[in-house]
């Protein structure tokens, strides 16, 4: 006890923060370093289509350093946190010591070099027993204070000792992986738990402010699947926070391979795995893009087909923002493809506002279709449009209190999935638009808009839109009945929306840029007439 004693009363505390404080700021400069790489050395690389046997030697080894300096990010943050709370409860045990030997001093007690509390000298058998209980008090109040540093003190050692630094010297596979399962048990140790945000966009945006930026630093280091997944948080952070989940997840050892099936080689051969890989080789594809093109990854997940969320421009603080729902069969796979057209519409935007700063989003939240049953069924908009909504309402808190014009664009079943959002008018878009539609839920005046406001975009040589909209998944919104403004698009296919130079981009970007497009026919000013019974909807695939 009386080394104890000794130790917690003159240890300086403060040099404990600031150790803390110094290993934040190698895990700032290390994360710093690595973006600086990806986008520096890397991504032009990448972008100059460098391949060959030497290429992929190189990329390899590239690929490691960045991995090096990812794990040494974050495990330099865990050792700042556990610092900061040993630090934090051995100040509370050394200010509880030096408390109570003051308050026993102060009453006449003696405190030992070794902290024990010796009574005041007592002058009757009585005096003595008064005293005991409150000598007893006093010897107990040390003896917790010296057992919390001991307790803070051998939880700090368990805590790093979980961390494997020996990653820097030399890379070995899954070390990412590895290092949050090392902060992981290193919480574990300090007793700090896992955040429990609000779901609603704007509680979670106020919340997140709530926060100091150390805290919301490690959030995004050790919670990034939670800080990823929650609209209403900044888009720098949440892709902060995403593009480390994506990492963590390609790294995991779990993922089968071909040695697991007795073949000869070591890739995974895991659909999900190739989609993740799909969508990181996407995002380095652009990682020298220039300001206002870069990418923003808000959300995604690896699951069946894939769901992601990408943002060309942050959509904080765009005055425009364009939000393109894709339809059928869409996959993580194919996320490029998808990330031509939002480069499409944003530039068609800029160009009808050349001072105005525009985001567009691709916005795969949903579980599209596939090529079967399922695409003439609604169940896959019903499942989709309250995600679509919350999106959206994520949108406006990131945003702030100033109105930002948002444009939600459906294409093909997108335009179901955007319809059924928008009905009853919660969507909290300022303009809808469906180009390419089978059917949408519902007509132009219940989307909570102006009817010149919702707009839509029907090429006489798409087969989707001229022969199966208005079948199975609701309205024509070409149709009279619909009550929508319909805009000028090129005569092509079902993608021909989207060609550059065509007709309907130009429109669409319009639309974005809150300028009027080139209209086929505005808008009635009344209601139209609508059919006496409303066209089928299958809601439910049909199980046989």
């Amino acid at each position: 006890m009386a080394d104890e004693y000794a130790l917690l009363w003159n240890l300086d505390v403060d040099s404990i923060e600031t150790a803390a404080t110094h290993w934040r700021q190698l895990s700032a400069q290390l994360e710093s370093a690595h973006t600086a790489h990806r986008r520096n050395v890397t991504g032009p690389l990448k972008e100059a289509g460098w391949t060959g046997e030497a290429a992929t030697s190189a990329f390899l080894f590239l690929d490691g350093i960045e991995t090096r300096l990812e794990v040494g990010c974050v495990e330099a943050e865990t050792i700042g946190t556990v610092l900061s709370t040993v630090h934090q409860r051995m100040s509370s045990a050394k200010s509880d010591l030096r408390a109570v030997v003051a308050e026993a001093e102060g009453a006449g007690y003696t405190v030992g070099d070794d902290g024990t509390v010796y009574p005041p000298p007592q002058h009757s058998r009585y005096e003595a027993e008064e005293g005991a209980h409150q000598l007893a008090g006093y010897r107990t109040r040390v003896s917790c204070a010296l057992t919390a540093a001991r307790q803070a003190s051998e939880d700090g050692r368990a805590a790093l000792a979980a961390l494997h630094g020996d990653v820097m010297a030399q890379y070995r596979p899954h070390a990412l992986n590895e290092a949050a399962n090392d902060t992981e048990a290193a919480m574990l140790y300090m007793g700090i738990k896992e955040p429990k945000p609000p779901k609603d966009p704007q509680a979670a945006a106020d919340w997140w402010q709530g926060l100091t930026p150390d805290q919301q630093r490690e959030y995004i280091l050790y919670y990034p699947e939670i800080v990823g997944s929650l609209d209403g948080l900044p888009a720098v952070d949440r892709d902060r926070a995403n593009r480390l989940a994506l990492d963590e997840q390609l790294d995991d050892p779990t993922w089968v391979t071909g040695h697991d099936y007795g073949v000869g080689t070591s890739a995974v051969l895991d659909p999900r795995y190739v989609g993740l890989e799909k969508l990181k080789e996407a995002l380095e594809a652009h990682d020298d893009a220039p300001p206002g093109r870069e990418l923003y990854l808000l959300d995604f997940q690896g699951a069946g087909d894939g769901q992601v969320v990408i943002a060309q421009g942050n959509p904080d603080t765009a005055a425009f923002t364009g939000v393109y729902v894709p339809g059928t069969d869409t996959t993580l796979g194919g996320v490029s493809g998808s990330l031509n057209r939002i480069d499409h519409l944003q530039r068609a935007a800029q160009d009808a506002h050349p001072n105005g700063s525009v985001s567009t989003v691709f916005w795969l939240g949903y579980d599209a279709p596939e090529i079967d049953a399922s695409v003439t069924s609604t169940w896959r908009a019903d499942d989709g449009a309250p995600d679509l909504r919350h999106f959206i309402a994520g949108t406006r808190a990131a945003q702030g209190p100033e109105h930002h014009h948002i444009t939600v664009i459906g294409h093909s079943y997108g335009s179901t999935v955007v319809g059924t959002a928008a009905t009853g008018g919660h969507l909290g878009a300022d303009d809808i638009v469906a180009v390419g539609s089978p059917g949408m839920n519902g007509y132009a005046d219940q989307f909570g808009i102006p009817r010149d406001h919702v707009y839509v975009g029907k090429s006489p040589s798409d087969p989707i839109a001229k022969f199966f909209s208005g079948a199975t998944l609701g309205v024509d919104p070409a149709g009279p009945n619909f009550g929508a403004s319909q805009f000028e698009v090129a005569n092509g296919d079902h993608s021909s929306y989207f060609d550059e130079g065509s007709k309907g981009l130009e429109n669409m970007g319009r639309i974005i840029a809150g300028q009027d497009p080139t209209l086929v026919h505005p808008a009635p000013e009344v209601d139209p007439p609508r059919p006496p019974t409303a066209p089928p909807i299958h809601r439910y695939p049909t199980i046989s």
